[in-house]
């Protein structure tokens, strides 16, 4: 034992510990409890009325002075004065009627929130922070939640998608690093086990460039075993347990034997404070990072404003090491030259330090993989979970705001000088207890069995070892410990006269209002997104439901939801939903839970199958979510899981072949029909090349089967496909002679609605004791992800069902916010089936209404829509054709998500559509009416209008200046992607042949094309940026910016590609800013005598075009530069 400070702060098992027995000289704190003690500290903490007061106008008082308007109404009475700003649907607008359900619904929920907000304060406990609650009171006061979703990284913002708290998180990601040193760290928010993951994912993607043919070992002590068990599985990372109590010495040995001698890369999994009150030593980890390759990454989810803002005569006294965020050499110690010790990644947590808490995770920028672009998204997909809930952000940001590092440090020492005297007194009662450093818990080691229920019922926790902990957190007030010493005295000889010492009028966290500026801003963006919502059509979210259930759930923003409520709800809505999906005899076998979001959803959903087969081979489509392709992709290149698995390739390098092992991933991507359903054709083909390598693979060996996991959509994220499972397994089994050994339905939209005729039943033959009964249903499947924000629209969340009768989904979950279990009961309570199928049906109405609009104006759309190739399959009659055409196009009156071709930028950024290449969707949910529809193609319409009479000015001109001799008529009509008129491929190809551009120089009165020769040759003079490349990817830009416009001679219906009907084109790209950026001109190489007066007609065009349209014009070195072809 190594005492550090004047015989009070002591390691005990290698961790500081300040101890009761030896606190009587700790400097600063009084030597009795005479009457002064507690109540000179309430009173150093008091502050007067003119400190308190602060002008309206620049601050907001968050405290219990402050109640929004609706603290005292019924519920009924919230959702009635709600109705101003009720979306309305078919459902929404039945529940004006008095008579509805819904108020049968309301009265039990009003009696829920009397009975939860009457529950005494619980200040021991994590979960019901006072801040916290305050700040949940002005959230509801500001009109959350509204449906929102924080989707990307915090950097990466989609102009088109206004309903998050972006800029919030990113200030909160500069605050937090730049008090470790980095005020341009990346990560973001999200709960604490996701961050976490998304840490050590980071690191581990790191090693994976550094080292890649050393696998990385995750080493660790006392930081969350069961979520290192999730890391595990989802990276494939291994495992290594010490013991840092035990010595460098000895941990160096047993860590060196696990490392091959040092060999492999080490991430070191530390904690600053974990559930039972225990934190890593640092110093060890220091010590043994000198001998070995370590990365660390640190926990500090429950106390990192706690340790990073505190004072520094507090640090050293305590031996608490700071935290700097940075990279090192992995070959140098983790400790910089002022002492710091540096952790590559960190997860910071704030006030409220229970397990589904927001936290950030923090990262250097320049750490961890790149990764992919999603066009569907506009950004990278380098998050976990996808999806987030913008709320949870603001909840953290908002305690940031409001307390900043200054505000942190003063709460944090008053918490502080609270714990050391409730130690104290505990020690004049003979209680031993412990006050661990890097926290502000109270670990009580010695109580009854009656003192550990009282304390129980402050809402302490009880450990493993039959510890009691007690948080003191921000809002803990002397009463509050005060009750702890009366627990803890009631069966000794100490006196009780020091509770009467104590009046419960000091409130610190009072003294840090938020600013009143801060809740404006809320309050405008809140009303905005109202506004907003109407139009936005581009992500399968019901945007209305929350319109009217907002206000109700709003409610319970500052009411702690009691956690035995919770699991008892959580088992009972899971258990439903089993039974909904067709499992009753065998319920025990499958396990359902909650997830922040489908995205991990299907990641969960994945390694569940996995579990199962190891060694199977994973099919999915090409119009999958994108959150399949990076769990596999994680599968394969960051955790080698196929590793086993290698086929020799042969590369040529300086003149001499070279063979290079390399894994053989066993999943595929297979291709999809026009409608977005897996190809059966193609799987069936990449089944087959598969299972006769893997037969050549083994040589002949037997007793393994070839098993096949089918990762299936029931309603894909872009054209809303769904994937024909009876003819997948079907063409398998009688075509290449393979079974599928387990299926994952992806029903994220869908499965909101009705279970689309899918069951769950245990894989094909599995049967006997604990395996579940086998079944014959052909729709059978083994597992389904769902989202709760899609077809419902409440928070981002959702919940993954799973065949797993040996536990294989438990270990890969984690504790989800109290508020998505009880919306998720609210909603049930709500919504009936009937209400979700008349939903439904109004959505697909409103759908076949904007096909009808589109058909009109001549927009493509993908359910008209076919390739080329499709085209010719069809005219050939080549067998293969005639199924895949099966699957081509979907009946109109059962399509909820129409795909149309690219309309101009500012229209895809007016209804928030998404894009995927040449086509965006728009999706008619419950909260777009039939206004919006018609109000989308009437901008559409308009667009077409605008540009008739802008060509209507210029078509004369262009015919005289091409034939001036004898004008010939010419047509000008504006370019779609994939529709009428002269069609983008043929531009596309006239692009690929086009000369460089024409210099027009200056001749007299401007500039012109200058002519030399008595035969009148033409000078092409290049320019030095311009090549065939340079064009074609001009173009194909422009084209998708659906504004270029194409000048035709002869039959406008003639699109043979003849040099004589396509005269030029006018290339633009349409901005979402609504402005218009000028691009080069394609013309005839005919018309190169005509090329300056080209230029000024498109001049004019252009000018016209952006005076009709109320745009903007852009131009650059490219604006009207000539290109012949």
């Amino acid at each position: 034992m190594m005492l550090l400070h004047d015989s009070t702060v002591l390691v005990e098992d290698l961790e500081k510990e300040v101890f009761i027995s030896e606190l009587d000289d700790v400097p600063g704190l009084p030597l009795s409890l005479d009457g002064y003690s507690l109540e000179g500290l309430k009173s150093s903490f008091s502050t007067t009325e003119t400190e308190l007061s602060i002008p309206k106008s620049e601050s907001h008082d968050s405290g219990d002075s402050v109640e929004p308007p609706t603290q005292f109404e019924t519920i009924q009475q919230t959702f009635q004065n709600a109705q101003s700003q009720w979306i309305d649907d078919p459902i929404i607008s039945q529940w004006r009627d008095p008579n509805h359900r819904i108020h049968q619904v309301l009265s039990k929920v009003n009696a829920l929130h009397h009975t939860w907000s009457s529950i005494p304060n619980s200040p021991f406990s994590p979960a019901a922070s006072m801040p916290n609650r305050q700040i949940g009171r002005i959230l509801a006061e500001v009109g959350l939640p509204w449906h929102n979703n924080q989707i990307n990284m915090p950097d990466e913002v989609d102009t088109s998608w206004p309903f998050h708290f972006k800029s919030f998180e990113r200030e909160v990601i500069q605050a937090k690093g730049t008090r470790v040193g980095d005020p341009a760290a990346s990560g973001y928010v999200c709960n604490y086990s996701e961050a976490n993951l998304y840490c050590i994912r980071a690191l581990q993607q790191e090693l994976r460039e550094k080292c890649p043919t050393r696998k990385p070992l995750v080493v660790f002590d006392r930081f969350n075993a069961e979520l290192l068990q999730s890391a595990k599985v989802f990276f494939g990372l291994e495992l290594y347990h010490v013991d840092l109590s035990q010595g460098k010495e000895k941990v160096l040995r047993d860590v060196m034997v696990a490392t091959c001698d040092g060999i492999r890369p080490i991430i070191f999994a530390a904690t600053l404070g974990n559930a039972s009150g225990e934190s890593d030593d640092l110093g060890t980890i220091r010590e043994i990072s000198g001998v070995l390759h370590l990365l660390l990454h640190v926990d500090a989810s429950r106390n990192f404003d706690y340790v990073t803002t505190m004072p520094e005569d507090r640090r050293r006294q305590l031996g608490c090491a700071r935290l700097a965020l940075g990279m090192k050499p992995l070959d140098r110690p983790i400790q910089t030259y002022d002492g710091s010790i540096i952790a590559s990644t960190i997860v910071a947590g704030g006030l409220n330090l229970d397990a589904s808490a927001p936290a950030v995770a923090l990262k250097p920028a320049s750490l961890g993989g790149k990764h992919a672009r999603v066009a569907y998204t506009r950004a990278s997909d380098s998050t976990l979970a996808g999806s987030r809930d913008a709320v949870s952000v603001l909840w953290l940001a908002l305690q940031e705001f409001r307390f900043g590092e200054s505000g942190y440090r003063a709460v944090y020492q008053r918490c502080a000088e609270l714990r050391a005297e409730l130690i104290r007194v505990l020690r004049l009662a003979g209680v031993t207890a412990i006050a661990p450093t890097t926290t502000l818990d109270v670990v009580i080691k010695t109580s009854s069995v009656d003192q550990n229920e009282r304390l129980i019922g402050l809402v302490g926790s009880l450990t493993e070892r039959g510890e009691v902990i007690l948080t003191i957190q921000p809002g803990v007030t002397p009463e509050d410990v005060n009750s702890v010493i009366a627990i803890m005295s009631s069966s000794t000889d100490h006196p009780h006269g020091i509770v009467s010492n104590i009046r419960s009028n000091d409130n610190s966290i009072s003294n840090f209002p938020l600013s009143e500026g801060i809740i404006d801003d809320l309050r405008a963006t809140v009303e905005s997104w109202k506004t907003a919502t109407r139009s936005a059509a581009g992500y399968p979210f019901h945007m209305g439901s929350l319109s009217a259930l907002g206000p109700i759930i709003g409610r319970f923003l500052d009411t702690p939801i009691p956690q035995d409520w919770v699991q008892e709800r959580s088992a009972e809505i899971l258990r439903a939903r089993i039974e909904a999906f067709g499992c009753c005899k065998d319920q025990s076998v499958f396990q359902g839970a909650f997830t922040n979001g489908s995205t991990m959803g299907n990641r969960v959903g994945i390694h569940v199958a996995l579990a199962h087969f190891p060694g199977a081979f994973v099919y999915f489509s090409s119009e999958s979510h994108y959150s399949v392709a990076k769990t596999l992709r994680d599968c394969d290149e960051l955790t080698n899981r196929w590793g086993d698995h290698q086929a020799t390739t042969t590369t040529m390098t300086n003149g001499r072949s070279r063979e290079r092992r390399r894994t053989s991933p066993r999943y595929a991507q297979i291709p999809c029909y026009a409608d977005g359903s897996m190809s059966v054709e193609a799987l069936v083909r990449q089944a087959a090349a598969d299972k006769q390598r893997w037969c050549m693979e083994r040589g002949g060996e037997g007793g393994e089967e070839f098993r096949v996991v089918l990762f299936a959509n029931m309603g894909t994220t872009f054209v809303g496909a769904r994937d024909d499972i009876v003819r997948i397994r079907d063409a398998l089994r009688t075509e290449a002679g393979i079974k599928i050994s387990y299926i994952h339905v992806d029903g994220a939209l869908d499965f909101g609605f009705d279970s689309c005729g899918i069951t769950l039943g245990p894989p094909p033959g599995f049967s006997g004791e604990g395996k579940g009964t086998p079944t014959s249903n052909a729709m059978a499947v083994q597992g389904i992800t769902l989202s709760h924000h899609k077809a419902m629209g409440g928070t981002v969340s959702g919940e993954v069902l799973c065949y797993s009768p040996g536990g294989e989904l438990a270990s890969l979950v984690s504790p989800v916010e109290p508020r998505i279990v009880f919306e998720t009961w609210l909603y049930g309570q709500v919504y009936t089936p009937a209400d979700a199928a008349a939903m439904l049906a109004y959505c697909r109405a409103n759908a076949a209404r904007l096909i009808r609009g589109l058909e009109a104006l001549g927009v493509a759309t993908k359910t008209k829509a076919k390739t080329p190739q499709q085209n010719e399959n069809n005219r050939e009659g080549e067998g293969e054709s005639k199924g895949e055409g099966e699957g081509e196009i979907q009946q109109e009156q059962q399509q909820m998500i129409v795909v149309l071709e690219r309309p101009p930028a500012w229209i895809i950024e007016e209804f928030s559509l998404r894009p995927e290449g040449d086509w965006v969707h728009f999706i008619p949910m419950p909260h777009v009416s039939a206004e919006t529809v018609d109000f989308f193609v009437e901008r559409i319409a308009a667009v077409d209008r605008q540009c008739g009479v802008a060509f209507g000015y210029v078509a004369p001109l262009l015919s005289a200046a091409f034939a001036p001799a004898r004008p010939e008529p010419v047509t000008l009509n504006r370019v779609h992607c994939c529709s009428r008129g002269i069609q983008a491929e043929e531009i596309v190809r006239r692009a690929a042949a086009a000369a460089a551009p024409l210099r027009l120089r200056s001749s007299g009165a401007g500039t012109a094309a200058v002519l030399l020769g008595e035969k009148g040759e033409h000078l092409l003079a290049r320019s030095s940026s311009g090549s065939d490349d340079g064009i074609g990817g001009i173009v194909k830009v422009c084209l998708r910016g659906s504004v270029s416009i194409a000048v035709t001679s002869g039959s406008n219906n003639d699109n043979d590609g003849d040099n004589g009907h396509l005269q030029a084109v006018f290339l633009a790209e349409s901005m979402r800013d609504m402005s218009i950026r000028v691009g080069p001109i394609m013309l005839a190489s005919c018309h190169v005598r005509s090329a300056q007066s080209t230029v000024d007609i498109a001049k004019q065009l252009w000018g016209f075009m952006a005076r009709h349209m109320h745009a903007r014009l852009q131009l650059d070195e490219l604006s009207y530069s000539v290109y012949l072809f």
